[in-house]
């Protein structure tokens, strides 16, 4: 039994023997591909992992990094190298091909252990850089798939589960456990650093492969790593697509378009400005000035929220002593019209947010001063014409028991979608703080029951609406000493019933500065993008949806 036992053992190894070996064999081409005057056979004789029971094995893991370490590292010293043999690169690229095949195969092969099946994913990803030497943006798709694979291995995220949980399961072999976390990690911030430095690709951060963990979302390069090195000490960067920027938006009301451009509204009533990505400067967003605009002239006030359609058609509300306007911008930024909303005249909106439904009916709720201090929703066309309103029943105010707005957004059928804040002045801390979810018809029905959903005491919070996954997206900035700021939490509640769908924390001692030195807000588009804009930065967390 011994003996078959071992045959078996043998015959499931083959194919990661096999790529090994491929491996080796592409780097010894490759090396004799280049000028021998140089340096490149020096350069090119990167140690790679060996197959289990070689002499001079070690641990298979910690192998796996070496071998995408000495990968990257070979195609820095590739770059300043000349071919002088073509015909012998090609024979490392097939080389190279055929290790990344077979070690696929052993990556696919349940009866490997983890260990094997780590070493395999990453000879996968060495293979894919050298390569692809010629073509970075490929070796970058292909080593993304292949680590997309081995983050949702059900084995790595019990592990990061038990690692990052505790528990009583995590007092069971810790020093493998760890290990094996540490290996997966380093794998991460080593493809992230050669994507970064290599290719033209930047990335939003949630678009990085992570690790599911039930309800709760790993991202391998921003969770607590407490035992693993500093990226800036490592001289490691991410591929994040970060704006820094030249001056301060994190006060002023801001979207996304549909193309992930960030507009801003600031606050001197200088019109909409769009944030250039490349300069970190805001230009102006309309094409004609509107103090020089005779057909529609700038109205008077202060700009209180906006909002874009599907068509990336610009609506902005403003305000000034009981005088409401609405102003519409087309999608290259010309001024279309201002009108005054006279179902606003002679009252005081305070807490006001507007949203845009798919017919393109303007919904603006806000809490009035006097006569009536309710919350009311309104739905207008873009001329102003009111076309219905409602009176939600809820007070609105600071006090004990009223309701702050925090946003008003519409489903994907239209149903008018309403959070607010109500604030227990008597509770005991934890307690102090809760939301309360309302979706309503644009007749004013309430269609369920009101939702209670708390956030993170220990957290300060903002909250949008994404459109497209119908999503609460709440971002915790920690901010109450005497815990320092150095993480953000990310949550996505249903959009119907709030509960909680899944979060990520986000360590920001991985980011080029600290992501949550600064209050961040988290923004929206009906594309589906989402992007935290702090006072510094704008750091994409997802991509506009195709």
């Amino acid at each position: 039994m011994d003996d078959i036992k071992s045959k078996l053992d043998a015959i499931s190894r083959k194919d990661l023997g096999a790529s090994i070996s491929s491996l080796r064999e592409g780097i010894d081409r490759l090396s004799l591909s280049f000028d021998e005057s140089s340096d490149s056979r020096n350069q090119c004789t990167s140690e790679v992992p060996t197959a289990k029971g070689s002499p001079d094995e070690t641990k298979p893991a910690q192998q796996s990094v070496t071998a995408v370490e000495d990968a990257v590292a070979l195609a820095n010293a590739i770059g300043n190298l000349k071919i002088v043999s073509n015909e012998r690169f090609e024979l490392a690229k097939k080389s190279f091909e055929k290790a990344a095949e077979k070690a696929s195969e052993a990556f696919h092969n349940t009866a490997l252990s983890t260990d094997e099946r780590i070493l395999a994913s990453k000879v996968r990803i060495a293979s894919a850089i050298l390569q692809h030497l010629d073509d970075t943006e490929v070796a970058a798709s292909d080593c993304l798939n292949s680590l997309r694979e081995l983050n949702d291995m059900p084995f790595i995220q019990d592990i990061f589960s038990v690692h990052l949980k505790g528990g009583i399961k995590s007092v069971f072999k810790k020093e493998s456990r760890v290990e094996v976390v540490e290996t997966v990690t380093m794998i991460n911030l080593i493809l992230a650093d050669f994507i970064s430095k290599f290719t033209k690709r930047r990335m939003a951060v949630f678009d990085w492969p992570m690790i599911k963990c039930g309800k709760q979302v790993v991202h391998p390069i921003h969770y607590d790593q407490r035992r693993l090195p500093n990226l800036k000490k490592m001289e490691i960067t991410a591929p994040w697509d970060i704006v820094v920027l030249k001056v301060e938006i994190a006060t002023m009301q801001h979207r996304l378009t549909r193309k992930g451009d960030l507009i801003c509204l600031t606050d001197d009533g200088g019109g909409p400005q769009k944030l250039d990505k490349t300069t970190g400067k805001l230009q102006p967003y309309c094409l004609s000035p509107l103090e020089n605009n005779t057909e529609h002239p700038q109205p008077w006030g202060e700009a209180i929220d906006l909002a874009f359609d599907e068509d990336d058609t610009m609506y902005v509300f403003s305000g000034h002593r009981g005088d409401y306007t609405l102003s519409v911008y087309s999608a290259d930024g010309r001024n279309m019209c201002h009108c005054t909303l006279k179902f606003l005249e002679e009252k005081i909106c305070r807490y006001s947010h507007i949203t845009v439904t798919n017919d393109k009916k303007i919904v603006i709720s806000c809490g009035h001063y006097y006569k009536t201090r309710n919350i009311m929703v309104y739905l207008c066309n873009s001329d102003g014409k009111l076309i219905n309103s409602f009176d939600t029943g809820l007070r609105s105010g600071s006090s004990d028991n009223e309701h702050y707005i925090e946003f008003v957004s519409v489903s994907f059928d239209n149903k008018i979608i309403l959070v607010t804040t109500t604030c227990r002045a008597n509770a005991v801390f934890e307690d102090s703080q809760s939301h309360m979810l309302y979706i309503y018809t644009e007749d004013g029905e309430l269609l369920q029951r009101a939702v209670k959903f708390r956030s993170n005491p220990l957290y300060s919070c903002t909250m949008v609406y994404n459109q497209v996954t119908e999503n609460i997206v709440i971002s915790h900035v920690m901010d109450i000493a005497p815990y320092s700021a150095d993480e953000i939490l990310i949550e996505y509640l249903s959009g119907e019933t709030a509960e909680r769908q899944c979060s990520c924390l986000l360590h920001g001692t991985n980011f080029p500065e600290s992501i949550s030195a600064y209050r961040s807000d988290p923004v929206c588009n009906t594309n589906g993008a989402v992007a935290l804009v702090s006072e510094k930065r704008v750091i994409f967390l997802q991509k506009p949806s195709p």
